[in-house]
């Protein structure tokens, strides 16, 4: 009874909306700082002063920054009515 109550309620278009809009941006940032990390490591493991672990770091903690900056777009967005 209760999933057939919720089923009813509209769907919230202009959230759709923002959320592709985030994604589209956040996806272009995501490859801009994949190409950023790239090029580092390709300039910093030639001498051998940067580790495989450290690369690893790299992408995971980029990762998690375009996961932040997803969510507090999409609230600004959301909060604005855009």
């Amino acid at each position: 009874m209760r999933i057939q109550k919720y089923k009813k309620e509209g769907i919230d278009e202009m959230a759709e909306q923002n959320l592709k809009r985030c994604d589209s941006i956040c996806l272009k940032s995501f490859v801009i700082m994949m190409i950023a990390v790239a090029g580092i490591c390709a300039i910093f493991s030639h001498t051998n002063a940067i580790s495989m672990s450290v690369i690893g770091w790299f992408i995971i903690l980029s990762i998690v920054l375009i996961a932040i900056i997803r969510t507090v777009i999409f609230v600004l967005m959301d909060n604005k009515g855009i």
